[in-house]
């Protein structure tokens, strides 16, 4: 069941980046909307992952027992829900603070999007497909400098880096699980 929410969270997850980075391709902005939906999406994916191993424990066993394994499940289900609430958000939230400090960095959008994944994608990936994507982006962003493609004062989409960031993130984790 835990593979199934894992799943769930991971195409919520995938559905809002390739959508948020093909409009940020096109218009360098993101829509406040999108980083909402893929949020609730993996929030809904995280609640009904929780659901499984309490109906289980329910149908496993009878009368006092039934109700203390589901008690148990559900209160160790609902630490995890707010731990991955709390975690999850915290990558958006430190790139929010940057985004408000800096005119030019980062977007509001791309926090937002940022935080939203945090919500459907497991710690290992959000972190790992973060710090590759603003290596990724950064290195691009010097390249196009230096051969005098791109001035200092235009920006770069960010989400386009993130999605390939978590991509590969995602990629090494499933070969490293199996």
């Amino acid at each position: 069941m835990e593979r199934a929410m894992e799943a769930a969270g991971w195409i919520a997850g995938a559905a809002g980046l390739t959508a948020g980075s093909l409009i940020d391709l096109k218009e360098h902005s993101i829509p406040l909307f999108l980083p909402v939906l893929t949020g609730l999406a993996g929030l809904f994916a995280a609640a009904a992952g929780l659901l499984g191993p309490i109906l289980a424990a329910v149908n496993s066993a009878d009368g006092v027992r039934a109700a203390e394994n589901a008690a148990g499940i559900a209160a160790g289900a609902g630490q995890n829900v707010w731990t991955r609430l709390l975690f999850g958000l915290l990558p958006g939230l430190l790139m929010g603070c940057a985004a408000r400090a800096s005119r030019r960095g980062i977007g509001s959008g791309d926090a937002a999007m940022i935080a939203a994944l945090g919500l459907c994608l497991p710690p290992a990936v959000r972190w790992t497909g973060l710090m590759g994507a603003l290596r990724w982006e950064g290195m691009t962003g010097m390249i196009l400098y230096a051969a005098k493609r791109r001035p200092l004062t235009k920006g770069m989409p960010f989400l386009p880096f993130l999605w390939i960031g978590t991509a590969l993130a995602g990629l090494v984790q499933v070969i490293a699980r199996d």
